[in-house]
C-alpha cells in the first residue's frame, strides 16, 4: 500500500526541536490540571482546544463534573487562558516539521493527571467545543 505524501514528508523531515516540544507539551498539560485542581471540586476530564488558523488564535475549554460539562470561563480564567496563549504557540513552534504546523491542537487531562494531546493539520474545525445549539460541551467526535 501506497504512503501518503504526508507521511512521507514525516518520515523525512524531524520535528523543529524535540526536546523543546516534549517540555512544552508536559507544562500544556500541567497548566489544565493545575487549573482544574484550582476549582475546589471533584473533577473527571478537562479538555482545552487551540485553533489557529487566518492569523487569529482561538481557545475553549470545558471540563466534566458528576454533574455534567461545563465550559471554562475565559474571564473567570483569564491568567489560566493568557498563559496558555503564550505556551501553545511555542509547542505549535517546536512540533512543527519543517514548515508544517497544526491548526488544531486538542489536550485532553483527567482527574488521575493522564494526559492526551491530539493534532489536526487540515481541519481547523476538528474537536470543536461548545454548547451553542444544544452541544454537550464534549469536544465533538471525542468519545468519553
Amino acid at each position: 500500500m501506497a504512503r501518503s505524501r504526508e507521511a512521507r514528508i514525516c518520515e523525512t523531515r524531524p520535528m523543529n526541536d524535540i526536546e523543546e516540544a516534549t517540555r512544552l507539551t508536559v507544562e500544556f498539560a500541567k497548566s489544565l490540571i493545575r487549573e482544574m485542581q484550582a476549582l475546589g471540586t471533584p473533577w473527571q476530564k478537562a479538555f482545552l482546544r487551540a485553533e489557529f488558523g487566518d492569523g487569529e488564535e482561538t481557545y475553549k475549554g470545558s471540563f466534566v463534573l458528576d454533574g455534567g460539562v461545563y465550559l471554562i470561563d475565559v474571564l473567570e480564567h483569564r491568567a489560566f487562558f493568557a498563559a496558555v496563549r503564550e505556551l501553545v504557540p511555542q509547542l505549535r513552534d517546536a512540533s512543527a516539521t519543517g514548515d508544517r504546523r497544526f491548526c488544531v491542537a486538542l489536550l485532553v487531562v483527567d482527574s488521575t493527571f493522564d494526559y492526551e494531546v491530539k493534532y489536526e493539520y487540515a481541519d481547523s474545525g476538528r474537536w470543536a467545543i461548545s454548547k451553542f445549539g444544544g452541544a454537550s460541551g464534549i469536544p465533538v467526535g471525542y468519545e468519553l
